[in-house]
């Protein structure tokens, strides 16, 4: 992934002196679910690589998603 353009999330960047509530990205993400309401858990994808989100890309469960398509 290094050298690879990064993906570009579409709208606004939140506000930092006014999050909204739960995930900060919950309002521009494509992948937003109900869960996105609350603060996601950090959760390690791979050693030295976290995310906070209830639905990463890369995590097993969009890998086994992405299969039944």
């Amino acid at each position: 992934m290094r050298g690879q353009k990064l993906a570009q999330i579409p709208g606004m960047t939140p506000s930092l002196i006014n999050l909204p509530q739960g995930c900060a990205f919950r309002t521009r993400c494509s992948r937003v679910i109900d869960a996105c309401l609350e603060e996601p858990p950090m959760r390690e994808l791979a050693p030295g690589r976290a995310v906070r989100c209830f639905n990463p890309v890369g995590s097993p469960e969009h890998a086994l998603a992405g299969a039944a398509l």
